[in-house]
Parts: C-alpha cells; sequence; structure tokens
C-alpha cells in the first residue's frame, strides 16, 4: 500500500508536506514572477493584498490533505473514489494560476497587447 495511504501519523504529516510543499512552491512562483499583479494597476480600496491570498491557500491546501488523509480508515470503494478525488482537486488547485487570469499578466508583461489577444477564459 502507497506511504500517503495509510491511517496513521506518518501518513499525516506526509500527507501535509507533499501539499503544503507543493502549494508554497507555487506561491513562490507566483510571488517571484508577478502573476498576482493587475494589468492596469488600478485595484480597489479594498482589495485583499497578496500575502493573505497565499496564506488563505496554504490553509485550503493542509485542509485538503487533511480530508485525504482522513480517507484512509475507512477501507472502502466509495473512500478511495474520495480520495482519489481529493488528490484531483488538489493538482487542479495547484495549476490554477496556469489557467487562471493571473497567467495573463505573465504573458503580456511589458507588452502593448490588446484584450482580446491574451484572454482565454474571460
Amino acid at each position: 500500500m502507497f506511504a500517503l495511504n495509510q491511517p496513521n501519523l506518518r501518513s499525516l504529516i506526509l500527507n501535509l508536506l507533499l501539499s503544503v510543499g507543493s502549494v508554497l512552491f507555487m506561491n513562490g512562483l507566483i510571488f517571484a514572477f508577478g502573476w498576482g499583479n493587475s494589468l492596469d494597476q488600478s485595484t480597489p480600496r479594498f482589495d485583499i493584498p497578496g500575502y493573505v491570498i497565499g496564506l488563505v491557500w496554504i490553509g485550503l491546501f493542509t485542509l485538503m490533505a487533511i480530508a485525504r488523509w482522513l480517507m484512509n480508515f475507512p477501507e472502502s470503494v466509495s473512500s478511495t473514489q474520495a480520495r482519489r478525488w481529493i488528490t484531483f482537486l488538489i493538482g487542479f488547485c495547484l495549476i490554477y494560476p496556469l489557467y487562471s487570469g493571473s497567467v495573463r499578466y505573465f504573458v503580456s508583461k511589458g507588452k502593448s497587447v490588446r484584450k482580446d489577444q491574451y484572454c482565454l477564459l474571460s
């Protein structure tokens, strides 16, 4: 059986390390490349700072890792499927900056680009 799928403390620590470590890596990329910056630089007064959003994502990934670990206790087909769905959710949340509007700034940074040239999902 895979080490992440054991109902013990070692598995919980591995789930947390893998999940939180990957989101910390992605947050590092986001802040290093400036993916969180807006195109027009006119943000409202109540705009949430980027570091708060990063902390919320870390909390979200921590909770998803704990939920994935909790699915190790009932050994059934439904718990295996739930564990698989949580793993897919972690993966898709991890690559969220790549398919959301955050990358549009990175792609068009320093260029004069019309909105219809870089907008994929808006």
